[in-house]
């Protein structure tokens, strides 16, 4: 992604921030990548060779997806070539619709739904001090954002940030704008945001409080967009972040 602010104010009505909206994500066809493995048109050796000419990578390279698509390409061609299946006979726990990759983890889930889940916005887990997450909301029936917050016995929320969302996926693609902000950022910063950028960092909790929540799907969309629009014309203090993050890491390895 380029810093370059060319998407700007030639068209009415819109603004920098549009940049960061209604990105669709890359969906591979896993199934024909598969079946052109099987036929021996896509081989190890000419994956290998594309890999080697993008590496070395940098951190939060632009192309670290990529990368990561290419690598499950590579390791389809080995299994291929060792004559291994090329998945399991299990029904991905995800989308319920395909077959659990071969090569999984505790989530038994499909190459769709990982190659999907490697694009979207992580907003924490339930181990986390705050997280922003898809859920369905049972008692309006539709999906939506659920926000947690816990920084000490007194400060701790749980709430629907946003509502009525139709799917899970216009919930996830909600906040997409967030980590193509984030993305953004770390190009015009070589990388120094990532380790500490979180959503409180383009929506504050106290100004969360001051809303009339849940907000719409159309009204969170607003909000997210001119933080974000705000935020593209400050500079950010990272090096004061890198500082606080080097010293708090420097007193707890002197505690332990």
């Amino acid at each position: 992604m380029t810093t370059d602010l060319a998407l700007t104010l030639t068209v009415p009505g819109r603004c920098r921030a549009d940049m960061f909206f209604d990105r669709s994500l890359v969906a591979t066809d896993w199934d024909q990548m598969r079946a052109s493995i099987a036929r021996g048109e896509i081989t190890s050796a000419g994956v290998l060779a594309f890999i080697k000419q993008i590496e070395p990578m940098a951190e939060e390279d632009s192309r670290d997806f990529e990368h990561w698509r290419q690598q499950q390409v590579l390791r389809l061609c080995l299994l291929h070539e060792a004559g291994k299946p090329l998945e399991s006979d299990k029904t991905c726990e995800v989308c319920a619709a395909r077959k659990v990759d071969v090569i999984h983890d505790y989530t038994q889930d499909c190459l769709h739904c990982r190659e999907e889940s490697q694009q979207l916005f992580h907003g924490g887990s339930r181990g986390n001090c705050e997280f922003i997450r898809p859920h369905y909301n049972p008692r309006t029936k539709c999906w939506g954002l659920l926000y947690y917050w816990s920084h000490g016995h007194d400060d701790t929320f749980l709430f629907w940030l946003v509502d009525f969302f139709k799917t899970r996926k216009e919930a996830h693609m909600a906040l997409q704008p967030v980590k193509h902000y984030t993305d953004w950022l770390n190009v015009k910063y070589n990388g120094m945001i990532q380790h500490w950028i979180h959503f409180r960092e383009i929506l504050d909790i106290e100004e969360v409080m001051k809303l009339n929540l849940p907000l719409t799907p159309e009204q969170f969309r607003e909000v997210i967009r001119s933080k974000i629009e705000a935020g593209m014309s400050q500079e950010w203090n990272v090096m004061a972040y890198c500082v606080r993050d080097a010293l708090s890491e420097h007193d707890r390895e002197e505690r332990e």
